[in-house]
């Protein structure tokens, strides 16, 4: 589904953002597309999502991956082939209530949440 304008994702996004997803002048780079994969450990179809991210994140350089991990170690995220950091409460700010969850943000300005597994053509469709 769309997401509505969200105050969060802006912030998310701007000079004071602590995602890391910003560019040399502090704010969101033009043109850059964004997919925020939340995960919990334990979940099988977590893991079944986390190689698709794999491959988004692998394959498509113009889209920034950046995932949020529940109940993982440090050392265990440190295992993946994409950006993965503990939680730290970004579930709670997008009010993830399944895993997994994907939050896009693509170069149309466009946001969407989708919860459950979702294969790559359909991740890939929400950047096009």
């Amino acid at each position: 589904k769309e997401l509505e304008v969200m105050k969060e994702s802006k912030s998310l996004l701007g000079p004071n953002s602590s995602v890391g997803l910003k560019g040399p002048s502090g704010h969101a780079r033009p043109g850059v597309s964004y997919l925020f994969y939340f995960m919990l450990k334990g979940c099988p179809v977590c893991e079944r999502e986390a190689r698709v991210i794999e491959d988004i994140s692998l394959n498509h350089p113009e889209i920034r991956v950046e995932a949020f991990a529940k109940g993982f170690s440090d050392r265990e995220l440190d295992g993946f082939r994409f950006p993965t950091r503990q939680d730290n409460g970004m579930s709670s700010l997008f009010k993830v209530n399944s895993y997994p969850s994907i939050a896009v943000f693509n170069k149309k300005k466009q946001r969407y949440f989708l919860s459950g597994f979702i294969d790559r053509e359909r991740i890939l469709n929400l950047f096009r």
